[in-house]
């Protein structure tokens, strides 16, 4: 059983950001507000996110390019745009510090305690392992997956098939026999199916289900229940 982890298993919403972005303004005495920094910011690293994979033919982009090199360029960009003397590097530094201290949902550690030892799991995210790793050690989750497997990793971010069958083979199942649960329907549920696993799809946030991408073969709330969710598979 794998799991992604921001937005499945801990909050990654943008209010958490806004709080970073909050901290960088006041620590760097920036004149401009916090939305306005991350406006500027999220429209240059989504820019990044639609070039890191071609969904049409499956090219991952070349040179693999970490979250943290992005980000620091996308500070860069933006101090320059807002005609704003700081510290990319700093700013860069604080995001990853904090993503690496995220919350928890309320039902996870319960959720994860439920199916222990019942399924050996995993962890695969679009992540760079200077947050990841520090994420699951922060919560003590660490202990409950035998494999955590990150983009930077495998130099290839999802929805490429290929970190779902590194991870696959590093648990020693065949797709048919596992189930990737995650929250975003392109990179989780796309991405497991092109490498032949069943899916769950964890909405937290009731987004409606796009007809051009792979169904989910279960859609859920939350993880409250996935021990029942888990024994349909069976």
């Amino acid at each position: 059983m794998v799991f992604d982890a921001y937005d499945t298993l801990v909050d990654n919403q943008e209010f958490w950001w806004l709080k970073s972005f909050g901290e960088i303004c006041r620590t760097q005495e920036f004149d401009v507000s916090p939305q306005i920094l991350w406006d500027n910011w999220i429209t240059l690293e989504k820019k990044f996110r639609g070039r890191r994979l071609n969904l049409e033919t499956l090219q991952p982009a070349e040179p693999f390019e970490r979250y943290e090199e992005v980000w620091l360029e996308c500070f860069q960009e933006s101090f320059l745009r807002l005609n704003i003397t700081g510290d990319p590097y700093e700013a860069t530094n604080l995001c990853i510090k904090h993503l690496a201290e995220r919350p928890c949902f309320p039902e996870i550690h319960s959720a994860l305690d439920s199916i222990r030892g019942r399924f050996n799991l995993g962890i695969l995210s679009n992540a760079d392992r200077s947050f990841l790793i520090p994420l699951l050690n922060f919560h003590k989750i660490q202990y409950h997956f035998s494999m955590v497997l990150s983009s930077e990793d495998v130099m290839v971010y999802k929805p490429h098939p290929t970190p779902f069958g590194k991870i696959l083979d590093s648990l020693g199942v065949s797709p048919m026999e596992a189930v990737h649960v995650g929250d975003a329907q392109e990179d989780d549920i796309l991405g497991a199916k092109l490498a032949g696993m069943n899916t769950i799809w964890v909405n937290r946030y009731n987004r409606e289900l796009q007809s051009i991408l792979p169904s989910p073969d279960f859609q859920i709330p939350d993880l409250s229940n996935i021990v029942e969710i888990l024994d349909q598979f069976k």
